[in-house]
């Protein structure tokens, strides 16, 4: 399953990128969105290349039918590879490993300027291959991500 989401911001593409490389920020943001056990690192590769590592406990509202499958905490370790230079386009791949969640994430984010503000575009791939629930689970999934992804984009447009 694959679903897009673009946000627009007034704040500039440096600006919205810098929120995206500041651990502590990063770390104010999945606070408020609901998350627990924050542990966020910044590496930069290059000048033009950060790592970012986040691992958190996500909260999960699980249905009855899927709670064989999820667990109402689960941990996430995400990986997002970013490059780009002043001025932007911004991109990074994102690699996500839940654990217990029958599921494998993936997304790209691209930011680029939008007159004086920017325009952030995330493309998410879940692929689930549960026999029967699969279908049910990966909506679920793309669900709860799109309200977390909702709240977090939120925080930035406030916080940044």
């Amino acid at each position: 399953m694959k679903m897009t989401i673009t946000y627009n911001y007034e704040q500039s593409v440096d600006e919205i990128a810098a929120s995206f490389l500041d651990a502590d920020f990063l770390t104010a943001k999945l606070e408020a969105v609901g998350s627990r056990d924050i542990d966020v690192t910044v590496e930069g590769v290059s000048d033009t290349e950060f790592q970012v590592t986040v691992s958190r406990d996500v909260p999960a509202d699980v249905p009855r039918a899927l709670k064989s499958f999820i667990s109402p905490w689960n941990k996430a370790v995400q990986i997002e590879k970013w490059n780009g230079v002043d001025g932007g386009p911004y991109h990074a791949d994102i690699e996500i490993d839940s654990k217990g969640v029958p599921a494998d994430l993936s997304s790209t984010v691209d930011l680029k300027a939008d007159g004086e503000g920017c325009e952030c575009t995330i493309i998410t791939n879940i692929d689930c291959n549960v026999p029967i629930v699969g279908k049910k689970l990966a909506q679920f999934i793309a669900k709860a991500l799109e309200d977390s992804m909702d709240d977090e984009q939120a925080f930035i447009a406030e916080h940044a």
